[in-house]
Parts: C-alpha cells; sequence; structure tokens
C-alpha cells in the first residue's frame, strides 16, 4: 500500500515537473507613461504565472511661479533676543522630480489576462523651490554676530548664503515604498506585442524637509497653513495627496525570444 501511494505521489509529481514552464525562460521588455512618468522595463518568468519585472520611471515638471513677501517677520539668533528684523522674500519656480526605480512580481492566476501586482519602487518624490532674502546684505551688516534668523511661526530657522539666496526640498516618505496593484494584459505577451493596463498604489510616508540652509519645526503645519498664497495652496494638497500615490501605467510590451 505504501509502496502504491508512494508510486501515486512520485507520478503526480513527475507530470507536475514536465509540464510546468521552465523559469527564466521566457523574456520581454516595455515602455510606459503613467503618473510616475515614462518609463522602460523588462521582464522574465518565474513559474506558469509568475513573472519578475524591472524597471526605471522619470517625471519632472517646473511651476513658473514666483512668490514675493515682504516685512517677514523674524528674530536674529532665535526670538529670545527679541531682535526683530523683517525680511523681504523671493521665492521662484518649484520644481518637481520623481526618478524611480521598481522591483515586481506579477501574479496572474491561470496564466490569463488578469494579475495582481506587489514589489517595491525605489526613488525620491521631492518638490524642490530655490528663494532669496533680498534685503540680506542690509540685515547682515547690521548683525554681525548673526548665526540665523528665527520665525515665529512653525519653528522655522535660516541662514541664507552670502548673497540671500536659499533652497529646500520637500521630499514625500522614504526611497523604499511598497506597492501593491492589479494589472490587465499580459507582462510577457503571447505573440510579438501588446499593452498592458497597471493600476496600484505606493505608499511613500510622511513629509520631510532637506535643506542646508533652513529648517522647519512643525512641517505639517507650515504646509497646511492658512498664510500659505493661495497660488502656492497646492503644496498643501501634494503633501497629502502624495503619502499614498496612485500609479497608474499604460505599457506597450515586446516579447524578446
Amino acid at each position: 500500500m505504501k509502496k502504491r501511494l508512494f508510486s501515486a505521489v512520485f507520478a503526480c509529481m513527475f507530470v507536475f515537473c514536465v509540464s510546468a514552464q521552465r523559469p527564466l525562460s521566457e523574456f520581454s521588455a516595455g515602455v510606459d507613461a503613467g503618473t510616475l512618468g515614462v518609463g522602460v522595463w523588462g521582464a522574465t518568468n518565474l513559474t506558469s504565472n509568475l513573472s519578475l519585472k524591472a524597471g526605471f520611471s522619470y517625471a519632472g515638471w517646473s511651476f513658473d511661479r514666483t512668490h514675493s513677501e515682504t516685512g517677514v517677520r523674524g528674530y536674529v539668533n532665535g526670538l529670545e533676543t527679541n531682535r526683530r528684523v523683517e525680511l523681504d522674500l523671493d521665492v521662484i519656480n518649484p520644481r518637481l522630480r520623481i526618478p524611480h526605480g521598481r522591483l515586481l512580481v506579477d501574479w496572474a492566476p491561470g496564466g490569463g489576462m488578469f494579475s495582481v501586482v506587489a514589489g517595491t519602487y525605489i526613488g525620491n518624490f521631492d518638490l524642490g523651490v530655490d528663494a532669496k532674502v533680498t534685503n540680506w546684505d542690509a540685515i547682515s551688516t547690521a548683525n554681525t554676530d548673526i548665526d540665523f534668523i528665527e520665525f515665529e511661526e512653525f519653528g522655522i530657522s535660516l541662514l541664507p548664503r552670502d548673497d540671500g539666496t536659499f533652497d529646500g526640498t520637500l521630499r514625500i516618505g522614504n526611497r523604499i515604498k511598497p506597492y501593491l496593484g492589479i494589472g490587465l494584459g499580459r507582462t510577457i505577451p503571447e505573440n510579438r506585442f501588446g499593452f498592458r493596463f497597471d493600476l496600484g498604489v505606493i505608499h511613500q510616508g510622511n513629509l520631510r524637509f532637506i535643506s542646508d540652509q533652513a529648517a522647519i519645526g512643525d512641517l505639517q503645519g507650515a504646509t497646511n497653513s492658512v498664510e500659505i498664497p493661495e497660488d502656492w495652496g497646492f503644496i498643501s494638497d501634494f503633501s497629502t495627496l502624495a503619502q499614498f500615490w496612485p500609479v497608474i501605467n499604460f505599457s506597450l510590451t515586446v516579447r524578446l525570444n
């Protein structure tokens, strides 16, 4: 009885191994466009219904916006010194930069057109700005011991360069971002060419501010402040939406073997 049971199990395993698709035996490549920019990728099979995909995408936009603010109240070397100064600021041309690599596993139940995709995106999601204190020469000349300027709101401290310029970047979350989504269309097409649509989301995490010249204590309060100029209100929307960023991709695929 045991011998017959063993023979039956062995036969089933043999049939499965013969019928199973040999891993890393099929290859495809693609170009895509979507909410993380334009990209290229390559894929190979792991089993008959699992495939591995790796690629890179990039998006970048510059916004032609300049905001000038006069008489911004700050204090030399901290609030406790009570040495108030008024700064004239120009903030110009925010820019969005989104470079990402990706490593994804695609599971197509039954090897069909529909698939579930999981994996990770690796990269930065940055909104950068340039700015200048236009009256910095007068302020630094009148305050020769200046170490930094502290503003009344949000715990912002600033020490611009000698010419009054400074810059900073609002960075959404971490570089490694988990992804979960669904796909329609084969990652490795049966014919020479194919199409594919992907819909999912990456979790990026909380907003950070990066600058060598400035620091913000209450970052969430700063981005949601009613004092943000109306034409810059997109910063608050950006910081909220981008924590869970929708990923939509349209791909043109080509089978390589």
